[in-house]
């Protein structure tokens, strides 16, 4: 083409020689990605027109990624025991927080609480992937006073506020400090950083549905039962780790196994002794088949 009259040697594009052969496709294709990926290369071309439609569904799917890391994220912050002192102490404490991460675009005062509001790439990076809160952390050092938040996403922002308002019920009914986040698809992950996060769909299915009516137990105590037995890989669960994970006394806990017990859902497998005196615990085996 003429190009090497034309360019200098450091402004030469960078160029693949290869023979035609059966997989010329998918060599051609992984150099230009290879080149992309290592940041070589903003634009390619190429006579391949397989190679063309690869690259084209990379670009969509970045697209894509892109929308959904700028969709709106909520969070609602909230005082256990509302005052106008802890009110300026939060909002001196949110203020030190943004100016430090650099990631709340706005911090609002609402009436017994406060709205902050974020993307759904800074909310990942500010939760680890949606395993800590840096905020509640970083409140959790700087405030003597307990706070909680509610995390929504959507697609629109009026979307994520009313994920954001869920998410902070969950969180108000906590007994300590924490922080929950509810997906646009009602999906329910809580509460971060701590051994009790589990993650559960506030949608109800009807298989769920024909488990509680079979078994007795709300809709949503069976969603997190699905969700602990599957976050522990095991579906042994004793009274007292069922009420670790679902932040139930030990009382409501045994009711539910008990209820489950009667329903032919749980079945006690053995009971073991932790402790020189005091009862053995009951290790139950549930299993809610394929109801």
């Amino acid at each position: 083409m003429g190009l090497r009259d034309a360019l200098p040697e450091n402004e030469f594009p960078l160029y693949i020689q290869m023979e035609y052969s059966y997989d010329v496709y998918d060599e051609v294709f992984k150099h230009h990605q290879m080149l992309w990926q290592q940041g070589k290369i903003d634009l390619s071309i190429t006579g391949l027109g397989n190679v063309v439609e690869r690259i084209e569904q990379i670009v969509n799917e970045l697209r894509i990624t892109n929308l959904l890391e700028n969709q709106s994220a909520v969070g609602i912050i909230s005082l256990s025991e509302p005052d106008d002192f802890k009110e300026i102490l939060l909002h001196k404490a949110l203020l030190e927080f943004h100016n430090k991460e650099k990631v709340l675009s706005v911090i609002q005062k609402k009436s017994g609480h406060f709205e902050v509001i974020t993307t759904f790439g800074e909310l990942k990076q500010m939760t680890n992937q949606f395993t800590t809160c840096a905020i509640l952390e970083y409140l959790k050092q700087v405030l003597p006073f307990r706070v909680n938040i509610g995390w929504g996403v959507g697609s629109t922002h009026y979307q994520a506020k009313i994920c954001a308002q869920k998410a902070s019920h969950a969180a108000v009914s906590h007994e300590l400090d924490c922080s929950y986040v509810i997906t646009e698809n009602e999906e329910v992950i809580g509460p971060l950083g701590e051994d009790t996060c589990i993650h559960f769909t506030n949608t109800v299915e009807p298989h769920v549905e024909r488990l509680s009516e079979a078994h007795g137990v709300s809709v949503l105590q069976i969603q997190k039962i699905l969700a602990v037995l599957a976050k522990r890989k095991s579906n042994e669960l004793t009274g007292e780790e069922l009420a670790y994970h679902l932040n139930l006394t030990l009382r409501q806990a045994n009711r539910i196994l008990k209820k489950l017990e009667e329903s032919g859902a749980a079945k006690i497998s053995y009971k073991k002794q932790e402790k020189l005196k005091g009862r053995p615990k009951k290790v139950y085996h549930i299993d809610f088949g394929s109801r």
